[in-house]
């Protein structure tokens, strides 16, 4: 079986729950939106 790897962009936003925390993060990933030229051309 082929090993295939995928990248993902994923978006890190700070934690609005645990604010006493800085290392304390959200993320977010868009899957809705399409890719642009830059995102698939870096």
């Amino acid at each position: 079986m082929a090993n295939i790897l995928h990248k993902i962009k994923a978006y890190l936003y700070d934690n609005v729950l645990t604010k006493d925390n800085p290392n304390d993060l959200s993320v977010r990933i868009v899957t809705e939106r399409s890719l642009n030229v830059q995102q698939i051309c870096p």
